[in-house]
């Protein structure tokens, strides 16, 4: 699968409906969440959507973990 680099427009289009819908996406809303390590109990590699409001890599692609579930 080639990766996918998310364009200006879209960048700002997922932030407006981010905010819009209450987006939760991020570790610290998962429910897989270990909250005495701040890591993820299923050992997923975590650190963009851990220890930031980020959603991209530095290549520019959108994260999103795949198992996450609201926690």
């Amino acid at each position: 699968m080639k990766p996918y680099f998310a364009t200006p427009e879209q960048i700002d289009s997922f932030k407006a409906e981010r905010k819009q819908f209450m987006l939760a996406y991020r570790c610290p809303d998962c429910l897989y969440v270990s909250a005495d390590k701040l890591s993820c109990s299923l050992e997923y590699p975590n650190r963009t959507l851990m220890n930031s409001e980020e959603y991209l890599e530095e290549g520019g692609q959108f994260v999103f973990c795949k198992y996450f579930e609201l926690g």
